[in-house]
């Protein structure tokens, strides 16, 4: 579950009311067993929204858990959770719990595209959970007491019924006033684009689940057909997130032989910004190598502009919405140059597309309306 549908729906609770608490378990040396003062003091800011920590290991977090008074936990729970034998330590754990997943259903092409582009360690928590055996997870929940289990796709819920566990809902995450906002036409200027002129648009971080190397391989491919066809011009919009690592992306972008086409943006643009870059991109690339927090929000933003969206297959979040995207196989240079030929070629695909994903959100449920459908889980009312 993406850090802002959490913000949003905790928001919306306490906008009601709700006393409600947002707990990370921080993946540190430290945080995995402590249990001293400075752990609880320790808080961050995400979002504008106050964040407790909370030991990592099982045991400890119920024991804060009982100790903080909370009357409902809601956890997320990726299927390899089932692997570790102190999971059972919720089973102890008096008051209600609700699971939700924070990822969704791994397929074997989408991870060993991973493993492909990013190395084994970055794809083996992907592994694991496809790994794991799902009757499995559905028996774990159930015996340590677990009320319901929340997919955050339908895709996904699905899935989690079919493994055994009947009581799974699916909530996805909400959509705002994103379309509303105004634009601000002076920042193609600041980027070297020329306002009307067509181009295709990447936001995200350069971590490697995101696929960027994967696109600068295929603007690479592009640059070679330079003069031949119409290439499309890429945009880069490259987010800076703390811990991210430009190293692979940046030596992969500098061996393209023509730049022509591509232009590097690393300065932070605000929502307003952001919104005018999307709104006026021929299409917005997202091609996700895999999904860690499904599902992304960036998604809905786009398709509620009515632009099309580029991107690799990845399950829950591509069967969500696919009739509004171009989806090719995860980790494929020339399915991903293809669709992007498509795209920028066929203005009859585009124009279908747009409508498609116009379609898509006006059907899609706000904060508000998911805010309630999670208050309704609390109070076992769904």
């Amino acid at each position: 579950m993406p850090w802002r549908t959490v913000v949003e729906v905790v928001r919306g609770m306490r906008s009601l009311g709700m006393d409600t608490d947002v707990v990370s378990v921080p993946v540190t040396p430290c945080a995995s067993t402590c249990e001293d003062s400075s752990l609880e003091e320790s808080q961050e800011t995400i979002l504008g929204l106050r964040i407790k920590k909370a030991p990592r290991n099982f045991v400890a977090f119920c024991r804060y858990v009982e100790k903080e008074g909370y009357d409902v936990v809601i956890y997320p729970t990726p299927w390899r959770e089932a692997l570790k034998k102190d999971f059972k330590a919720f089973a102890d754990l008096k008051c209600r719990k609700i699971a939700y997943f924070p990822g969704g259903v791994y397929s074997w092409c989408n991870n060993f595209s991973l493993w492909r582009w990013g190395g084994l360690n970055v794809a083996k928590p992907y592994m694991i959970d496809t790994l794991t055996p799902y009757k499995r997870f559905a028996k774990l929940i159930r015996e340590c007491g677990f009320d319901a289990v929340v997919g955050l796709s339908p895709y996904t819920a699905e899935t989690v019924r079919k493994s055994g566990f009947a009581n799974t809902f699916c909530v996805l995450p909400g959509k705002d006033d994103f379309d509303k906002l105004d634009e601000t036409p002076n920042i193609f200027a600041r980027f070297g684009l020329q306002e009307g002129e067509k181009y295709l648009l990447f936001t995200g971080a350069p971590a490697t689940t995101r696929g960027a190397q994967v696109l600068v391989k295929a603007c690479d491919k592009l640059s070679t057909m330079y003069g031949k066809i119409n290439v499309p011009k890429v945009v880069f919009l490259m987010r800076k997130d703390v811990g991210s690592d430009f190293t692979l992306f940046l030596q992969a972008y500098n061996k393209i032989p023509n730049k022509d086409n591509v232009i590097l943006i690393t300065e932070k643009v605000n929502r307003n910004e952001l919104k005018t870059l999307m709104a006026h991109a021929r299409g917005v690339l997202l091609p996700f190598l895999v999904i860690p927090s499904e599902i992304p929000i960036t998604y809905f933003e786009v398709l509620s502009l009515g632009v099309p969206i580029i991107t690799f297959n990845n399950n829950g979040t591509t069967e969500y919405m696919k009739e509004a995207l171009l989806v090719s196989k995860s980790g494929s240079v020339k399915g991903l140059t293809n669709n992007m030929l498509k795209l920028w070629n066929d203005d009859m695909l585009h124009d279908d597309l747009s409508r498609k994903a116009l379609a898509v959100m006006a059907k899609h449920p706000t904060w508000e309306e998911v805010t309630k459908q999670w208050i309704s889980l609390v109070y076992n009312k769904a």
